[in-house]
């Protein structure tokens, strides 16, 4: 099992969103929303969190 970081064999695999294949939203928080993808090269299915930078930048400079 790869840790969070680790530079391991999937790492070009999965380096680029057009390496997968969105299939639906799955659920959504205040600054991010996750969908379930597929990899296009190993069928492997995942969750992708798509994070919304420009609100947590304002979120920052409120608490900083």
């Amino acid at each position: 099992m790869e840790m969070e970081g680790d530079q391991g064999e999937n790492s070009s695999i999965y380096g680029t969103l057009s390496a997968f294949s969105i299939d639906k939203k799955i659920g959504k928080g205040q600054f991010s929303e996750v969908y379930r993808v597929v990899c296009k090269a190993t069928r492997n299915v995942l969750a992708l969190k798509k994070v919304q930078v420009g609100c947590l930048h304002l979120f920052w400079v409120n608490f900083f």
